[in-house]
């Protein structure tokens, strides 16, 4: 089971104009949540600009793996993100699912499209703290309507005394984006991996070399699948939401 770290809220220290002269002001850190707002361009949220200021070099250091919890989106909103960065991708690159963003040492920036190309998202990640905690910030724009989002991300570490495996050795990997591996299948030498935007078909033949053989994009979004076999061939039937 994971667990997300704790962390305490720093404020900004500072002078408010009208009103009380001893109240600070707010952090935009802590100004948590989702709205809806007209998009204020034709490419709003193309960049990570388009978020507001980020503090310099506060990713220094930091990589965009693993997994994260996202507080503070509303009180019935729950969700993970997770980042990937192999040892092969190139400097400043890793990977979302199946879409890859770039990174510097101020923010970590990815976009993408609906199959269908009628939605916008982007992500941006900045202004990591010293308890390790970082600033997240989510556009979903649909026409002229974005919602926009801010949270804060807290590192998904496992329970006390439980660790990643148990009895179980790693033998292989497939070091490439699968959006997300939502069912396998397995019939003979070949897995049939549901992965998101449609079937991934990766020959495991020699566990410890995987090899991807064969692709197939749904057009929508794909979380299982059933094999079936017939005389010399192989049926994946899909149900998929477009």
């Amino acid at each position: 089971m994971l667990q997300s770290t704790l962390f305490i809220a720093l404020g900004l220290a500072g002078w408010i104009a009208c009103g009380d002269p001893g109240s600070p002001l707010p952090n935009p850190d802590d100004e948590l949540g989702c709205h809806v707002e007209l998009a204020p361009s034709a490419t709003a949220y193309r960049s990570a600009a388009d978020f507001g200021a980020a503090e310099p070099n506060s990713l220094h250091g930091w990589e965009p793996n693993g997994s994260w919890f996202i507080r503070g989106l509303g009180p019935n909103a729950a969700a993970i993100l997770r980042f990937t960065r192999f040892p092969a991708s190139p400097a400043g690159v890793f990977s979302f699912g199946a879409t890859l963003g770039d990174y510097d040492q101020t923010v970590a920036f990815v976009q993408y499209q609906n199959d269908d190309g009628r939605a916008h998202h982007a992500i941006r990640i900045s202004n990591r703290r010293s308890d390790g905690t970082l600033r997240y910030d989510s556009a979903s724009c649909t026409g002229n309507d974005c919602r926009v989002c801010r949270g804060r991300l807290h590192t998904a570490t496992w329970m006390p005394n439980e660790s990643e495996s148990h009895n179980l050795v790693k033998v292989g990997e497939l070091a490439e984006p699968l959006q997300g591996a939502q069912n396998v299948r397995l019939l003979g030498n070949y897995a049939y991996v549901a992965n998101g935007f449609g079937i991934r078909i990766v020959d495991v033949q020699d566990p410890s070399h995987p090899v991807t053989v064969g692709t197939w994009n749904a057009g929508g979004s794909v979380n299982d699948l059933r094999l079936v076999q017939a005389a010399s061939r192989v049926f994946a039937l899909v149900p998929f939401t477009p």
